[in-house]
């Protein structure tokens, strides 16, 4: 429904929507706390039904993002889910509206404001992503076939570039930056690297998966595609895999232009996981 999130088309209307969408967020992480104060105020005797409800919630969405993401970013193709990824707050929020009940008022009176304010600084982060979508910044433009990146937080939308030269569909750093909602603190996840290929890939009959994999199951997909590699401590980065040939690994860095790996050089860095299109 707010696909055109990120379209680069920011007028009043769609202003208006986001702040809707922003508004229902909130009330979505309220309303979850709500649901707890209700189930250890109403059901007394089964809070603690409740209370394990609000923790599988909140451990099967922590699992789900940070040991099986490839599966929740290939089946759940909403494009706007990434904004709601953070869905783990429900399920604490029930916990901790539970918890209210059985404290005494003092306290409840101190957690309640501080829950409160997780959820209002939430929705400005939240908010921040939405509308950190002000790209200004010269191109470097595609040399050789390999889009360079033109800051130091675009390696994500350039290597977006280049696999959408390749199929031979135009597209712009600028442009894969805001469909792909990168952040300019924090670059761009995986997910919203699907999420910008997907949104200008629509309607085209194409499909962009993702997927975990060993070096063999590597070697079959498709060329080329986006990794995700270890760049330097606490720094990743993103480049495209054009080729493999024996123990080389054809390699477009957005930071350098085209370049080779060796195969255990490569291995070293990578995150086992890639992002193509079929």
């Amino acid at each position: 429904m707010f696909w055109f999130l990120g379209s680069g088309e920011l007028m009043d209307s769609v202003i208006s929507s986001n702040a809707i969408l922003c508004a229902g967020y909130i009330l979505l992480l309220s309303s979850s706390m709500l649901v707890g104060i209700l189930i250890g105020k109403k059901a007394p005797s089964k809070w603690k039904y409740g209370a394990f409800a609000g923790l599988f919630v909140l451990f099967f969405s922590v699992i789900l993002q940070v040991f099986l993401p490839e599966y929740e970013i290939q089946y759940i193709t909403w494009p706007d889910y990434v904004f709601f990824r953070d869905w783990y707050f429900v399920g604490a929020f029930i916990v901790f509206g539970i918890g209210i009940t059985k404290i005494d008022p003092g306290t409840r009176r101190s957690l309640f404001i501080f829950v409160m304010f997780i959820i209002f600084l939430k929705a400005g982060l939240w908010w921040q992503k939405l509308y950190n979508l002000d790209f200004k910044f010269t191109e470097r433009g595609t040399v050789d076939g390999v889009c360079r990146q033109s800051t130091g937080y675009t390696c994500v939308p350039a290597c977006c570039v280049t696999l959408m030269t390749s199929i031979g569909i135009a597209a712009s750093e600028i442009e894969m930056a805001e469909l792909c909602l990168t952040m300019q603190a924090s670059g761009t996840a995986d997910i919203e690297a699907v999420r910008g290929l997907r949104l200008k890939l629509a309607g085209t009959g194409r499909r962009v998966r993702i997927s975990r994999c060993t070096w063999n199951e590597f070697l079959k997909i498709p060329k080329p595609c986006l990794v995700s590699v270890k760049l330097a401590e606490n720094l990743n980065h993103m480049i495209t895999v054009s080729g493999v040939s024996g123990e080389i690994v054809e390699v477009g860095d957005p930071l350098i232009g085209k370049t080779a790996l060796l195969k255990d050089d490569f291995q070293e860095k990578w995150f086992e996981r890639a992002i193509w299109v079929e």
